[in-house]
C-alpha cells in the first residue's frame, strides 16, 4: 500500500490487528499524553520505522488482550507499506514455528516490554 507525509496508518487505543513492513519510506510512532481524555491531543514521538523495519507486531502478538494500539502511527515520509494482518501472520508463522515464529514473538515481547 502507498501512503502520503501526514497520513494516519492507526490510532492510540484502536483495534490491533495489523502488522507493518516498511519498504520505503518512513513511518512516526506518537503517543498522545491526554490519552484521548480531551479533543486535542497532544503527541510526543516515542519511536521512528525506517525501510526494511516492521511496526505493529508488540500490539498483535504480544499483548494477549489486544486492548489496543500504544500509540498514532504517522507517516513521516512518503512510504510503501506491506500490511498483513494478525490471521494471515500466524498462519505463516505456523509454518516457520521452530525459526521465524520465535524470532518474531521473542521481539515483539521485548518491544512491548519498552
Amino acid at each position: 500500500m502507498n501512503f502520503f507525509a501526514g497520513e494516519q496508518l492507526f490510532v492510540q487505543k484502536e483495534h490491533a490487528e495489523e502488522i507493518y513492513f516498511i519498504f520505503k519510506g518512513k513511518i512516526k510512532l506518537m503517543y498522545d499524553l491526554t490519552e484521548g481524555e480531551i479533543d486535542q491531543p497532544y503527541h510526543i514521538p516515542f519511536n521512528m520505522y525506517v525501510e526494511g523495519s516492521y511496526f505493529g507486531d508488540s500490539d498483535v502478538l504480544a499483548d494477549k488482550t489486544n486492548d489496543g494500539r500504544d500509540g498514532t502511527a504517522l507517516v513521516d515520509a512518503e512510504s510503501v507499506v506491506f500490511v498483513i494482518t494478525r490471521k494471515d501472520l500466524l498462519s505463516v508463522m505456523k509454518q516457520f514455528k521452530d525459526t521465524f515464529a520465535k524470532e518474531m514473538n521473542f521481539i515483539a515481547k521485548e518491544r512491548r516490554l519498552h
